[in-house]
Formats: C-alpha cells, structure tokens, sequence
C-alpha cells in the first residue's frame, strides 16, 4: 500500500519515512505544486470554509470550531474529491503517454 503526500518538509523526516515502513507502507510523493492532485487538499479547503463561516467568540476554542467543521465531511464529500483528483491523474496519463508515443515513433527526437 501506497501513502500518498505532498512534498511537505514535515512528510520527508526519518521519523515519518520509519512509521510509513514500519507499517509495511511506501510513500509515494505527489509532483510539486499539484494540489489537484491531492483530495484532502479539497477536505481542508472545506473546513477552513465552515470554520470561517462566522467570527470566533472570545470563550471559544479554535480547536472545537475545527472539530465541528470536520465532522461534516461526509463519506460522499471524500469520494467526490477522489473523483475530481483521478480525473487529473486520467489526464496527465494521457498526457503523458502521448509523449512517449511521440518520441518512440519518431515525430520527436529525445533530448
């Protein structure tokens, strides 16, 4: 199993590469600046929304208001934002075979 992250510096420390092995995963890093790339991405976006929908009281903790926002991601949020994100990875595929296909038949020379 893969754990898809950004390239975050927080993502690339020993100790996140150690528990990603530890558990018999493989990182794997999304290209640079591809948010589109990333459905949590999507999930923060919506949280920010919800927790900035109105001004924070004095007595209240922005860690409760973050605590609300999040228990309304649905299940049905999460699968769209994968939806919207493979739509990209479909594209870039395409993309990017196209090349290939370019360069190994001849219409352009490698670099």
């Amino acid at each position: 199993m893969y754990i898809v992250m950004d390239n975050a510096a927080i993502h690339k420390t020993p100790d996140v590469f150690r528990a990603i092995h530890e558990h018999g995963h493989t990182p794997l890093f999304l290209p640079p600046y591809s948010p589109m790339l990333n459905p949590i991405e999507k999930c923060w976006a919506k949280i920010k929304q919800e927790v900035r929908k109105m001004p924070l009281a004095k007595s209240e903790i922005i860690a409760d208001r973050i605590e609300e926002a999040a228990k309304k991601i649905t299940k049905e949020n999460c699968r769209g934002w994968v939806r919207h994100s493979q739509k990209f990875f479909a594209v870039f595929e395409h993309e990017v075979f196209g090349l290939i296909y370019k360069k190994w038949n001849g219409n352009e020379k490698f670099d």
